[in-house]
């Protein structure tokens, strides 16, 4: 299971990142596999060869290059607004009614408690609002690549909810959002704890002005990371790639990268035979998101899990994460994934 799971995963995030390396004047770094796996042996923080650093002072300068680069940033910025009107016209104006200017006809839906296809949307929006009448959504930030974009947002039913944190992924081909994916998590707790769930990132559709080598230098190297230490258990993948002075957001650890090397050793360690399969990746500025279906074993469900990381000075310097179960039963075919 481990090697089809790392297959599939290198599949995706090679699939990802080419998009975004096409623009990059930098060579494309070959992700990791390392030779042999650590669920409990070795030192966590010995050196990790393979490891592979951002660029750093990386600029395209081919014209073509940065032609194409600014026609990426054109569409990442209209897909961003078309998400953007969406949230203020339906979710948030209430209008069930200007669905019709935001989803494709062939719409196509993971959250398991909606069917999917967008009269099936708009029938639940409908009906959920009629109940909800002060529900809002506050988004905390949006990033995009290629045909992707991804919302952190804290929904609230009214003003006493406690809420939940969200990542809302939306797939958009020529001007309509053809399908959507989210991962949710209840959330209790101070609110200043709560709003620590999710990074803050721009809400407006521009995009962060961080050149494209350097982006796709930072989703190589966290896709890198993400290989070695989540899908083949190398814990050791950490050292020299994750910030001794790590900032973590998982309400669960403590900051820095010995409580995230113990964490997961003993997870792995716990089950042996656990995967992970990345769903999706974007990747903008400093930050890089990866939704991963998460299983402990070939007969769990799993969870649908969202890890952000932020990389600066050449290390992955600050982590969130979301997870939520995959219900036995979903409202549509699609799945979570």
């Amino acid at each position: 299971m481990k090697k089809i799971s790392l297959i599939l995963t290198s599949i995706l995030l090679m699939s990802a990142l080419a998009a975004c390396t096409s623009n990059s004047s930098t060579t494309e770094q070959p992700a990791t596999t390392p030779t042999t796996e650590n669920t409990g042996t070795g030192n966590p923080a010995a050196t990790n060869p393979e490891a592979t650093t951002p660029t750093e002072g990386a600029t395209s300068t081919d014209p073509a290059s940065t032609e194409s680069a600014s026609a990426q940033n054109a569409k990442i910025v209209a897909n961003k607004k078309v998400v953007a009107s969406m949230y203020q016209d339906v979710l948030n104006g209430h209008q069930a009614d200007k669905i019709d200017m935001y989803l494709a006809d062939d719409y196509k839906e993971h959250d398991p408690m909606i069917a999917t296809g967008k009269e099936a949307f708009k029938t639940y929006i409908a009906s959920f609002i009629k109940a909800n009448p002060d529900y809002k959504v506050n988004v905390k930030g949006m990033i995009g690549q290629n045909d992707l974009v991804a919302v952190m947002n804290y929904p609230m039913a009214n003003p006493d909810d406690p809420g939940q944190a969200a990542v809302d992924i939306f797939r958009v081909t020529d001007g309509k959002i053809v399908e959507h994916w989210n991962t949710v998590q209840s959330v209790t707790g101070a609110s200043s704890m709560i709003q620590n769930l999710l990074p803050s990132a721009s809400t407006t559709a521009d995009v962060a002005a961080t050149d494209k080598a350097i982006v796709a230098s930072n989703a190589q190297f966290v896709s890198n990371f993400f290989n070695s230490f989540f899908v083949e258990h190398n814990t050791d993948a950490a050292s020299g790639v994750v910030s001794e002075s790590l900032v973590q957001h998982n309400v669960k650890m403590k900051d820095g990268i010995e409580p995230l090397v113990n964490n997961y050793l003993a997870q792995f360690r716990a089950n042996p035979d656990s995967t992970a399969t990345v769903v999706n990746m974007v990747a903008e500025g400093d930050m890089v998101l990866i939704q991963s279906q998460m299983k402990k074993n070939a007969d769990d469900a799993g969870q649908s899990v969202v890890q952000i990381f932020r990389v600066e000075n050449n290390e992955i310097a600050e982590m969130w994460m979301l997870s939520q179960d995959v219900p036995a039963k979903t409202v549509n075919e699609n799945g979570m994934f």
